[in-house]
């Protein structure tokens, strides 16, 4: 069946997974802001992990691999991770499902999602195909990263869809969603899903992730991760070369404030936007109350994030003054240059440290509160 799917909408969104499940929600006629998707998937998290075969080998987040898969629990609604497959039978089985009529979410490398122009791989990202044409070679895509509908190739797809980057392969993975009558209850789906979101925080499970998506053995999740990752900042120098550092740097802007962070912030602001909703919905002053802790939260790591960014342009701008003298011969001014480098480091990796022992300290006052909420 050449072409898109009749009836399917796409809304823009500012996270990945919480853009794509809505738009699949919404074709099944469950209609919810981004917003309250990634609350009631209790998408609140964070992880921490180094893996030699990244690169650059360092990556942390703010939100839940298993947001999907527990928004789905949180609502009665049957999900099942489909991964492994050739890239053929992978392709048959999402064409199967649109055939019969039925949008298919998929993760996929954002590098080859031609589409995007994205220089960095970053395999887990999640896109909704919404249809396709054999005989033009394309594919109708639905990303949070576009406001309408894109035209990917098919072969650009394939690639995307089968790409190995760590520390989440695409492997091929789609999502296959059966939807009941009826969700359940949603003042109790949002008092669950809030509890939940307290214990990834509280009493993170490693190893918790989805089939294909699971976390490394030494991933360090929920508050403590944020710790870990202070300890650790002032460490990246010697751990890494000065080329992987740099790229963390610029990386980590993307992690925090960029990629699909539901409009920046760390995953923080849009957690706040999802505690305000709820707390009308239900209606709950108190947890309402809540929503602008999380939102200032969110601010203060954009301005960590924009921070790292900074240093990175610094830093990269030095190193192109020392190639330029060096080229010129010009000894005098490339020690200089190196020199701007070294020392420009060590206190914004310092300063950075002591912002996170903040936020942690934020980040533990703002989950208690929230705990006591649950509790109530």
């Amino acid at each position: 069946m050449p072409g898109m799917l009749k009836g399917f909408v796409h809304r823009p969104g500012g996270h990945c997974g919480s853009s794509a499940v809505r738009d699949i929600f919404e074709f099944h006629g469950h209609r919810f802001t981004e917003e309250m998707i990634f609350g009631l998937g209790a998408g609140l998290d964070f992880i921490y992990l180094t893996d030699p075969e990244m690169d650059p080998p360092v990556y942390f987040s703010g939100r839940s691999d298993t947001m999907e898969k527990d928004l789905c629990t949180n609502l009665g609604v049957g999900v099942e991770q489909r991964f492994g497959l050739s890239d053929e039978e992978a392709w048959e089985a999402v064409k199967a499902r649109l055939d019969a009529g039925e949008p298919v979410m998929v993760t996929a490398d954002v590098h080859y999602l031609d589409y995007l122009h994205v220089p960095r791989r970053f395999s887990g990202h999640r896109i909704v195909i919404a249809g396709y044409d054999e005989k033009a070679g394309v594919a109708y895509v639905a990303d949070n990263d576009r406001d309408a509908v894109q035209t990917c190739s098919l072969a650009s797809l394939r690639r995307a869809r089968a790409s190995d980057a760590r520390p989440f392969p695409s492997q091929n993975s789609y999502f296959e969603f059966r939807f009941p009558e009826r969700l359940n209850d949603l003042e109790e789906a949002v008092k669950r899903a809030i509890r939940l979101a307290v214990r990834h925080m509280r009493q993170p499970s490693p190893g918790a992730g989805g089939e294909s998506l699971k976390y490394p053995a030494d991933a360090v999740l929920g508050l403590p991760a944020i710790g870990h990752m202070a300890e650790e900042i002032l460490h990246w120098p010697e751990q890494l070369g000065a080329a992987q550092l740099v790229d963390l740097l610029w990386a980590a802007y993307v992690y925090l404030e960029k990629g699909g962070t539901g409009y920046g912030g760390n995953f923080r602001r849009i957690y706040g936007r999802f505690l305000a909703q709820a707390g009308q919905l239900l209606p709950d002053e108190q947890l309402a109350a809540l929503a602008p802790q999380f939102v200032a939260i969110g601010d203060r790591w954009s301005l960590f994030a924009r921070d790292l960014k900074e240093a990175a342009r610094e830093l990269t701008e030095a190193a192109r003054t020392r190639e330029r003298a060096k080229a010129a011969g010009d000894g005098e001014t490339a020690q200089p240059a190196r020199k701007l480098e070294l020392e420009g480091l060590t206190p914004v990796l310092r300063r950075a440290r002591r912002e996170l022992q903040t936020l942690y300290a934020l980040e533990e006052e703002a989950i208690i509160s929230l705990a006591r909420w649950a509790e109530g």
